[in-house]
């Protein structure tokens, strides 16, 4: 027998060594050739008629011969299943993960076909910061049913290379489906503990970046490998997966000089042509072990960046009359000025932890996006700061075009304009948001708090 490695015919009938080929979304009356012996229900043919790939999942049709399916995701995430497809009642079957992009689909380990339209981008259902990772049950709603802990196993993956299972099978867990809303073609698991959670390393793993979730469950023996999109920008100037970058960025016009200490040291770095640390800021290691550095900036959404290791101790102003926050990359408020974030008098933090958080005003993720072809025009005000975030997809970057204006009062007011659908504008609000109102235009558009849609109320109700 001749040596077949399994790759499409070349215009020769030779191999090319590719067993990708574009699928065209119609019935094509051929068939996937399946690899003959493969254990279980796969068979010699599976047709392309028997599943469709949608936005974020693939659907199976009809399950015959199909013994083992993967979903790739263009940001390297997957979904899979290795032990069988069968159907309830003959239903269809969806494999995905919401709001993440499908790549392609692979049938029975061995035939591959790609996306031949993939959707824009969306919010994805599981969420990462920096350190932690929120698993909904929205995840599974592709999936028909929510993963018990007895029957499902959750890994973090981290940056470094390093591993740590945070559920092992048939143990306790701490998700409870009732702590999550109900959500329409979910099966119900009232009082069964779940695997829907927050997730952070712990012990020699904590504080680290995490690079992926992995949870294996024996409902249709599915895997999901889910990747962080914040891994590579957390790590950004770091040598270490436990260390982390932390902003000083100016909130209002005007000058702040400030000193911050941590346990551990302190190096400058820069995120982009806005924040990042200049000649004027230093840092300088303490008698008792401690380090501090120096700095000064102004002007609002401009800033100084350093990686620090450790607790932070103190946040204080030492001059100047600006407003200003101080961020971990996680984009929570560690402190700041007592106008920006609620600090004592002095400048101080006035938190209660050890890294000084406190009672300050926490930093929300705001985003207008269109969902239609046309104009749209809108303004809000905040009572607080606002700034352009950086770190999203480039079609939800707020531009030039996009003006933040100080009133003079204590208020910022946004004036923004955007078109087409999946383009928007994303900033970061800190404080109170008092009105939002559509200016202009007929395009219809969605607002996202936090990567979830809300209404207009819904925005000024949550965030004042």
């Amino acid at each position: 027998m001749g040596d077949n490695s399994g790759g499409n015919p070349g215009p020769n009938g030779e191999s090319d060594g590719s067993t990708r080929r574009a699928f065209l979304g119609v019935t094509l009356g051929g068939a996937l050739v399946g690899t003959a012996g493969v254990a279980g229900t796969a068979t010699a043919q599976v047709s392309d008629s028997q599943f469709a790939i949608g936005c974020d999942y693939v659907e199976v049709t009809n399950s015959t011969g199909i013994d083992a399916v993967r979903v790739a995701f263009e940001d390297g995430s997957s979904v899979q299943s290795r032990n069988g497809v069968s159907l309830d009642d003959g239903e269809p079957v969806r494999y995905g993960s919401p709001g993440r992009i499908v790549d392609s689909v692979t049938i029975n380990g061995t035939q591959t076909v790609d996306n031949p339209d993939p959707c824009q981008r969306r919010h994805r259902a599981t969420t990462f910061t920096a350190a932690s990772v929120h698993v909904p049950v929205g995840e599974f709603v592709l999936s028909g049913g929510v993963p018990s802990v007895l029957t499902s196993r959750v890994r973090l993956h981290f940056v470094d290379g390093t591993t740590e299972t945070k559920q092992r099978y048939s143990e306790d867990g701490v998700g409870d489906t009732d702590d999550f809303p109900e959500l329409s073609g979910i099966r119900d698991t009232d009082g069964m503990d779940a695997v829907p959670n927050v997730y952070r390393g712990s012990g020699q793993h904590a504080g680290k970046t995490i690079e992926a979730i992995e949870i294996e469950t024996d409902q249709d023996y599915r895997r999901h490998y889910l990747c962080s999109d914040v891994a590579e920008a957390a790590t950004l100037g770091t040598e270490t997966p436990q260390e982390r970058c932390v902003e000083v960025v100016g909130a209002s016009q005007g000058d702040v000089s400030y000193e911050l200490t941590a346990t551990g040291p302190i190096r400058p770095t820069t995120i982009n042509d806005r924040i990042g640390a200049g000649d004027n800021d230093t840092v300088s290691r303490n008698d008792d072990g401690t380090w501090t550095v120096s700095g000064f900036t102004g002007n609002t959404g401009y800033g100084d960046s350093f990686v620090v290791n450790g607790a932070i101790t103190e946040i204080r102003q030492t001059g100047g009359d600006g407003d200003y926050v101080v961020r971990e990359m996680d984009r929570r408020v560690v402190g700041g000025s007592t106008d920006a974030v609620g600090g004592s008098p002095d400048g101080t933090s006035d938190g209660g932890g050890e890294d000084g958080s406190g009672d300050e005003p926490t930093t929300h993720e705001v985003a207008v996006v269109a969902t239609e072809r046309g104009e749209v025009r809108y303004e809000f005000t905040v009572d607080g700061s606002v700034e352009r975030a950086a770190d999203v997809a480039d079609d939800l970057v707020a531009e030039d075009n996009d003006a933040i204006t100080d009133s003079g009062d204590g208020t910022v007011t946004v004036s923004g304009y955007t078109g087409n659908p999946g383009y928007g504008d994303t900033f970061l609000v800190t404080g109170d948001l008092t009105a939002f109102e559509r200016t202009g235009g007929d395009a219809a558009f969605r607002i996202e708090l936090d990567g979830a849609s809300v209404t207009a109320d819904e925005l000024v109700e949550r965030l004042s």
